[in-house]
């Protein structure tokens, strides 16, 4: 399955409407629209996350992420990911995981959610 970026006004509709999780290093916006589309998203870092290399590295953490997991998100779900805080790590080796942490809570509690039905993947 391919991933696809949202448009313009689409962010600003999700930010406006959609659920939120904040993780301790990474805040997600999501909202299911139309089953038959694939999933769209969007990921950005803040400044407070470091210089333009480090804010890089985390979009691109999170990417790899989403590539991933891209057949376990309900079909037509809109993400927004947002790297919000600096992470303590010396090494990117250290920082995958606290970041891949934070994304596997998200998904694992969306899936566990008791409306969450696995044939339609509706929530």
């Amino acid at each position: 399955m391919k991933l696809f970026t949202l448009k313009f006004k689409e962010i600003g509709e999700l930010k406006k409407k959609g659920k939120r999780r904040r993780g301790e290093y990474v805040e997600i916006i999501w909202q299911i629209e139309d089953e038959n589309s694939s999933p769209k998203i969007v990921i950005t870092a803040f400044k407070s996350c470091g210089n333009a290399v480090k804010r890089n590295r985390i979009r691109r953490i999170i990417r790899n992420w989403a590539r991933e997991h891209c057949t376990t998100l309900p079909p037509g779900i809109r993400l927004f990911f947002r790297g919000y805080k600096k992470i303590p790590a010396n090494s990117w080796q250290e920082a995958k995981p606290l970041i891949e942490k934070d994304l596997d809570k998200w998904l694992f509690s969306l899936q566990q959610k008791k409306e969450y039905n696995k044939k339609s993947g509706r929530l």
